[in-house]
């Protein structure tokens, strides 16, 4: 069964989708003085003082529409991953992924 010609979620990409969406919620409404510690700045002094940011930034969008389009992107392509890899499989692929990302824009950075 498909939700507007969508696949139906998988258990983690539903998953990651209401993380961050409530992640967008709380930091919008209620503690928007957090945002800056928890966005990836690849800044190699700020990075290694806040090493939590290379995991934190997946979940920080720069609004709603930012939030929107990043999710259906992983709608469309993460419930087939996720279906071909196995939860666990696609978790580490998406978790690989989002430190990757960080990381290697660290080092292109220097």
């Amino acid at each position: 069964m498909s939700i507007y010609g969508l696949p139906r979620p998988t258990p983690w990409v539903w998953r990651l989708i209401i993380a961050n969406a409530v992640v967008l919620l709380l930091l919008t409404a209620l503690l928007p003085a957090l945002v800056p510690s928890l966005v990836f700045q690849p800044d190699v002094v700020y990075a290694f003082r806040h090493p939590w940011t290379f995991l934190s930034y997946m979940f920080v969008h720069a609004g709603l529409w930012h939030l929107v389009f990043n999710m259906l992107a992983l709608w469309m392509f993460g419930v087939e991953l996720e279906r071909l890899w196995g939860t666990q499989g696609f978790g580490i692929y998406y978790a690989v992924c989002g430190v990757g990302a960080a990381a290697t824009t660290l080092l292109v950075s220097l």
